[in-house]
């Protein structure tokens, strides 16, 4: 089966701060630079993991998107750019003690996008088996894909402020991954087997929610509503670990496994992994980890 990916690849950069910070003034710190983007992320695991993948995404006509490019490729993910003069970054500021205090995400490049920029890939998404959209892209890109595709599309909500896009095409959604505040942001209610009923009434397909450490709430007219629970894990970085998710999502949905057993296994790999796609993901190490949890 193929695999088409259409979302956000970002240079992610982070600054971390050697002592407390001091505002207004020079910290001592390092910084360092990554991959990022949950549409790149996803099709990376995928790629990681022998499905033919593509990637129909924002870069840079720049050295930062060239990179880009060629370090995705090299997980076998086959890169459709659409050039802009900017690279989509984000920027975040942490204190010693890692956590967060401001970040600045600069996302201009995926608002330039047009309808036949976007056209201009038809072959590539036509024939695709299934196709994953994030919302990283403007309401108009997104009205044309969900108008025009005809294949069942797999949702990353990505955030509060941007899952509202999505509001007027639930119906047409087959598979839609988000977590509890983005489900509040989309449905109106912090209570989630409500809000999976709505979006169930409202015409997705299958809904999966989650909730961090207390696991996955999913729902589907076929199966009702579920919760299952997480095993312990060493979190070393949470960054990635939904992409990981809707990535295992999909890889099930390709090779006719339970994939909500995939999805939640290869987050477990993503959260013991520093990186926000582990470099030890392999198809062999996931079938491994998933006989050994059973």
């Amino acid at each position: 089966m193929k695999v088409c990916v259409i979302g956000g690849s970002n240079l992610d950069m982070v600054a971390e701060s050697y002592e407390a910070l001091t505002f207004h003034d020079s910290n001592p710190g390092k910084l360092s630079k990554s991959l990022g983007g949950v549409g790149r992320n996803v099709a990376e695991n995928l790629g990681l993991l022998n499905v033919d993948v593509s990637l129909i995404t924002v870069l840079g006509n720049n050295p930062d998107g060239a990179m880009i490019q060629s370090e995705t490729e090299k997980r076998h993910v086959k890169v459709h750019p659409i050039l802009k003069e900017s690279q989509p970054t984000y920027l975040a500021v942490l204190d010693d003690q890692k956590d967060m205090h401001v970040a600045i995400s600069s996302m201009d490049a995926m608002d330039e996008v047009d309808v036949h920029e976007i056209e201009a890939f038809h072959k590539v998404y036509e024939t695709a088996d299934l196709v994953m959209i994030d919302t990283n892209f403007s309401e108009l890109i997104l009205d044309y894909c969900f108008n025009t595709i005809d294949k069942p599309i797999y949702v990353d909500a990505i955030s509060t402020s941007k899952v509202h896009k999505i509001s007027p095409h639930l119906n047409k959604i087959y598979t839609l991954k988000l977590n509890q505040m983005e489900a509040k942001a989309l449905t109106g209610t912090s209570d989630i087997i409500q809000s999976i009923q709505i979006l169930l009434e409202k015409g997705v397909t299958n809904i999966y929610i989650t909730v961090g450490s207390e696991g996955v709430y999913y729902g589907n007219h076929l199966e009702g509503i579920n919760h299952v629970g997480t095993e312990h894990v060493d979190v070393v970085n949470a960054t990635g670990a939904g992409d990981a998710f809707l990535a295992g999502l999909i890889y099930g949905a390709v090779h006719h496994l339970d994939a909500l057993r995939v999805a939640m296994n290869m987050a477990k790999i993503t959260l013991e992994s520093i990186e926000s796609v582990s470099k030890q993901l392999t198809e062999e190490k996931l079938l491994k980890l998933m006989e050994e949890s059973k």
